[in-house]
């Protein structure tokens, strides 16, 4: 897809990004530009656009478009600015809230996310809070998401503002165990408290197959998308391979399925109406189980960017992968600005486009120039491209980096796949005698490789590099030489060879400048 078409779509998300990013608005600054905007696109309609000597005005509608999705940044900022912000006071008593999330046992609490639906004051009504509760609540059946309870709350000023933000909070709390009482069940029309129960009731079948405990909570992690029960050590392990994304249902577990779904639909001709059925059959079959995974973030994006893909397809826009990408990035920062700030987020977009940017190119490098086989070279590809695309954010934020992450997701990939599919079919034959026997003993052995693979190779020489932390800017320059990098590999100007080098220049710079400290020191002068 060319430049020119995706300027669509790049123009109002740079622009709506920016204002919600870049600027302190207020509802003037606003009301201004939506004015300013306006004003720019009824001169070139009733003043410039008929006559034909006034081309150095004709940038205004496009200028007054992107001041427009400018303005509905800010206006996002205002509104999450109105929403994240702490009501007075410390102690809050008979308050009714709703449990937004299913809860999570920590180290010495329960915890999850609560909404606040009616409060004597009204100052708290619609915030959100990170509620932590006694343990003695987890064996409580009237526990969960979707329930309605009376609490009293103090609130606790531990908790760093940017990951409250990132929640989507405006402060934690500690509900007094005294004063609670649960005073409504789930409403049937709560489809994520019915994704929750659906999700337990199939990691019940799969208990009741005979899978073993560590079986279950891998099985659990990777086809339903529940980790609470996986234990630390199993965690370090794949993080420590740089499999971490094996274990959050994700892209890559969607893309898996949709995979499938696009292998049954091979048979029929392109345009049939059996075809279009397959494609409707799909969407649906995709939305099932962004419903049975619990409807989490991550695969919410994923699932939308597949759905937009087949809509793609069913209406023969079979090449605008970029665009739908970039496209529902869009509609969820619209819906949801504060994802902008999700680490999930950012890291599944940036790991998306950096393997459709690069993918084609270097695909051909591996199988014209180096003749690896075309499987082999499809997985180091991936791995590759979504590895180097997401390491300044994961260096940024976690100071690590997995040095064998190429060999594991190469040993590792197929097995993922395996187990995804084997526990797909393993739901399917449950209630077959012989076959679900058959399906329990394979996903064991399937697990047992993958957890033995794992502990073995996080425990390689040196499997896992420690680094230092650096700055954002370090972060926002790479980004850029990865940009200029695909240019100058499509293009192959001497212009952009120096663009590369300047930008090569900049990060050695920034990186000076973080480890002598000489920013501290211009302070100090």
């Amino acid at each position: 897809m060319s430049f020119s078409s995706l300027r669509t779509i790049l123009i109002p998300l740079t622009a709506y990004v920016a204002g919600y990013v870049l600027s302190p608005a207020t509802l003037h600054v606003v009301l201004s530009f939506v004015g300013l905007a306006v004003g720019g696109v009824v001169y070139w309609l009733f003043f410039v656009k008929h006559l034909s000597n006034v081309w150095s005005v004709r940038f205004l509608p496009g200028f007054s478009f992107f001041l427009f999705w400018v303005a509905m940044g800010m206006a996002a900022s205002i509104v999450d600015g109105l929403r994240l912000k702490r009501p007075v006071g410390d102690q809050v008593s008979d308050v009714t809230v709703e449990i937004l999330d299913q809860p999570q046992r920590k180290t010495k609490s329960m915890q999850t996310r609560l909404i606040i639906r009616s409060e004597s004051s009204g100052k708290w009504n619609g915030k959100k809070v990170m509620s932590y509760w006694p343990v003695a609540y987890e064996k409580d059946a009237s526990f969960k998401m979707g329930t309605r309870w009376t609490i009293s709350f103090s609130c606790l000023s531990d908790a760093p503002m940017d990951w409250l933000h990132r929640e989507s909070c405006c402060a934690t709390v500690w509900v007094d165990a005294r004063t609670s009482k649960c005073v409504r069940l789930p409403s049937c029309w709560n489809i994520r408290a019915r994704a929750a129960s659906i999700q337990a009731d199939l990691l019940d079948r799969y208990q009741s197959m005979g899978l073993e405990d560590l079986s279950v909570d891998l099985v659990a992690a990777m086809c339903l998308g529940d980790k609470k029960t996986l234990d630390v050590e199993t965690r370090q392990h794949f993080s420590a391979t740089g499999l971490a994304h094996l274990l959050a249902v994700s892209g890559m577990h969607v893309g898996l399925l949709f995979a499938l779904l696009q292998f049954f639909m091979r048979p029929f001709a392109v345009g049939s109406i059996y075809w279009k059925a397959g494609i409707v059959l799909s969407i649906l079959l995709l939305l099932m189980y962004a419903l049975v995974t619990g409807l989490s973030a991550s695969v919410c994006r994923s699932v939308l960017m597949f759905v937009l893909v087949l809509f793609g397809q069913l209406y023969r826009h079979r090449n605008a992968s970029v665009y739908t990408v970039l496209l529902s990035a869009f509609i969820l920062l619209l819906w949801h600005p504060g994802f902008l700030y999700d680490l999930g987020f950012q890291l599944s977009y940036i790991a998306v486009l950096g393997i459709l940017l690069g993918q084609k190119r270097l695909l051909e490098l591996f199988e014209q120039r180096f003749h690896i086989p075309s499987p082999i070279a499809s997985v180091l590809c991936i791995s590759l491209l979504a590895q180097l695309a997401t390491s300044p954010l994961t260096v940024y934020y976690f100071h690590q980096f997995p040095r064998w992450f190429l060999l594991s997701n190469l040993l590792m990939a197929p097995l993922a796949a395996l187990l995804l599919y084997s526990g797909v079919f393993a739901l399917l034959l449950a209630d077959i005698p012989f076959l679900s026997v058959f399906s329990a003993y394979l996903l064991n052995l399937i697990c047992k490789s993958m957890l033995g693979l794992t502990a073995w190779m996080s425990d390689w020489p040196g499997a896992l590099l420690i680094l230092k932390p650096f700055s954002q800017g370090w972060i926002y320059l790479f980004y850029v030489l990865f940009g200029l990098m695909l240019n100058l590999w499509y293009r192959k100007r001497w212009t952009g060879l120096l663009l590369v080098l300047l930008t090569l220049v900049l990060m050695q710079i920034i990186y000076l400048m973080d480890k002598f400290q000489i920013s501290n020191i211009f302070t100090a002068l």
